[in-house]
C-alpha cells in the first residue's frame, strides 16, 4: 500500500468515526435518557399478586411471579405489552389497538377482558371473558403464520402453537 492509499484509508476512517460521533452517539443518548416513550418498564408480582395500572388506564392483576412489560407512554397508534406468567387483564376501551404478547402470539383488541393462566413452563391458557380479539400467531422466524378471531368464552392454549378450544 503506497502513502496515498494509506492517507485515503486514514481519512475514510476519520470520516466514519466523525459520523459516529456526530450522529449515532447523540441519537443513542437522546433515545436512552430523554425519549421516555422508548424505555420499557417491567412490573413484577414477586411472590404475591399485584395490580398494575397501564398508561392508558387498563388494569393488569398479575399473579405471583408474573411480569408485564410496557412503555411509560403508549404511542398514538398502539398499546403494546408483553406478559410472562398468569394475570387478569382488563383492557380499557380506546381507538388504539391493545396488543398483548404471550410467547409467539399477539392478542389484539380495543377493549375486553382476558384471564391468562400459566399451566407450566411452556404453556398458557387464555380465556376471553368479554370483548372480541384477534390472535396473531408467529413462527420461530417471526413471520405471521396464523390469524384467528376470538369472542366471549373462547379459550386458547398457547404452547408450541396456538390451539383454540
Amino acid at each position: 500500500m503506497d502513502k496515498g492509499q494509506k492517507n485515503r484509508a486514514r481519512k475514510t476512517l476519520f470520516v466514519l468515526i466523525g459520523i459516529m460521533l456526530l450522529y449515532y452517539i447523540p441519537n443513542t443518548v437522546y433515545n436512552r435518557y430523554f425519549n421516555i416513550k422508548l424505555i420499557p418498564i417491567t412490573e413484577n408480582a414477586d411472590g404475591s399478586d399485584s395490580l398494575v395500572v397501564l398508561p392508558d388506564g387498563s388494569e393488569v392483576f398479575l399473579h405471583q411471579d408474573a411480569s408485564i412489560t410496557f412503555t411509560k407512554e403508549f404511542p398514538d397508534d398502539r398499546r403494546k405489552t408483553e406478559l410472562r406468567g398468569g394475570a387478569s387483564v382488563q383492557i380499557k376501551k380506546d381507538v388504539r389497538p391493545f396488543k398483548l404478547k404471550i410467547k409467539r402470539c399477539l392478542l389484539i383488541s380495543n377493549h375486553g377482558r382476558l384471564l391468562v393462566k400459566k399451566i407450566n413452563a411452556v404453556k398458557y391458557e387464555v380465556l376471553v371473558e368479554n370483548g372480541d380479539f384477534g390472535l396473531e400467531e408467529y413462527n420461530k422466524d417471526g413471520e405471521l403464520e396464523n390469524l384467528y378471531s376470538l369472542g366471549m368464552n373462547d379459550k386458547v392454549i398457547i404452547g408450541e402453537y396456538a390451539e383454540i378450544k
